[in-house]
């Protein structure tokens, strides 16, 4: 992660869909190569680089015995050689690049963990729907206000 992209890697819970983002398994699975896991003898990881789509990004955190419900409509990057090149850990694993829509830090603060969840498609509404079915603060990480207040609160 820095100023500009945020790149989600998954080791295993990642849907094989995200290779090509196509209702077709054979498509998406062209784009697949099966590695071995990086942790050395532990079997294979399927290997790919989602393609740029919009998507919905959210993390159900807990801050000071609370529930949040943290999200945000995200512009999918392409995965180019130069961010490759930048991975250190994982390679083996799917990524997905997304813009960060904060800088690194204040996106490290708010966020406060990793394993987001992403779908193609902007589903704020829904979250937000959900987040007042649960009595759940939802804050867009889009918005720099509320951002801001989330993170002075």
């Amino acid at each position: 992660m820095d100023d500009e992209v945020v790149m989600i890697a998954n080791c295993g819970a990642s849907s094989l869909y995200y290779a090509r983002l196509s209702e077709n398994p054979e498509e998406n699975l062209r784009a697949t190569t099966i590695q071995g896991q990086c942790q050395g003898a532990s079997g294979g990881a399927l290997t790919y680089r989602t393609p740029p789509a919009e998507f919905t990004v959210a993390r159900l955190i807990r801050r000071g015995g609370e529930y949040y419900l943290l999200y945000f409509l995200a512009e999918g990057l392409e995965i180019t050689e130069e961010r490759e090149s930048k991975l250190k850990w994982g390679k083996q694993w799917p990524h997905t690049a997304i813009k960060n829509p904060l800088d690194k830090e204040t996106f490290i603060s708010a966020m406060g963990a990793n394993h987001l969840s992403l779908v193609p498609g902007d589903y704020t509404e829904e979250l937000r729907f959900t987040a007042r079915l649960w009595g759940v603060k939802a804050i867009d990480l889009g918005d720099p206000g509320e951002v801001k207040s989330f993170l002075e609160g």
